[in-house]
């Protein structure tokens, strides 16, 4: 919707520089000077939403003892739709860590190229759009051996869409602590209100 609205303002203001003429030059300044009003506005908006994401990410993280790692991904074949000719990454968008560390590597700038456990995990989570498992439960991958390098022991993920270029958005809640689930507990409740939260945030981006 912006793109095809800014498209049809830059028209406008040619067909009015065709024209010519000082009640022209008056338009075309007041639909420039509107036009950078509204960008500006829209960046607001969008820094806003990325704003209560990251609220919504800590406020989870620091308010229940068995959640030390949230993160949003992104699954993506460099900026296309899937191709089995191309390599296929994971990538971290966002993260809050219980202990306020921060992932300062190629991870979150590049993201990783991802084996084949790690595609048939998130062929899993479209179908089904959340899952749960342990780290040693995972087949042997670079999931299992980062999970472990980072002393996960636990993790849910759900899924939260998809953009208009194929790439998939997901949000996962890892534990470091030996646990079996969230399930009947206040995190569990607590998790799903964050997700459902994220889910709003995030709905005029991606489509489920």
């Amino acid at each position: 919707m912006e793109f095809n609205y800014n498209r049809l303002v830059d028209l406008f203001i040619a067909l009015l520089g065709l024209l010519g003429g000082a009640v022209g030059i008056k338009v075309i300044n007041y639909i420039i000077d509107y036009k950078v009003f509204n960008m500006d506005k829209y960046i607001v908006k969008n820094m806003e939403i990325i704003s209560e994401v990251y609220q919504q990410m800590n406020h989870l993280v620091h308010n229940n003892k068995d959640v030390d790692r949230v993160q949003i991904l992104i699954g993506h074949d460099s900026g296309d739709i899937p191709n089995p000719i191309h390599p296929y990454y994971s990538k971290v968008l966002y993260e809050s860590h219980s202990d306020g560390h921060a992932l300062l590597n190629d991870r979150m700038q590049y993201g990783i190229k991802i084996d084949s456990a790690y595609i048939n995990l998130l062929l899993k989570l479209i179908g089904n759009k959340h899952i749960s498992f342990s780290t040693d439960g995972l087949d042997n991958g670079i999931l299992k051996t980062l999970y472990e390098s980072e002393k996960i022991n636990y993790t849910e993920i759900f899924y939260l869409g998809r953009n208009k270029k194929g790439e998939i958005y997901y949000f996962a809640v890892s534990s470091k602590k030996h646990i079996e689930s969230f399930e009947n507990s206040t995190t569990d409740l607590n998790v799903r209100m964050c997700v459902d939260k994220i889910e709003q945030l995030l709905s005029n981006y991606l489509i489920k």
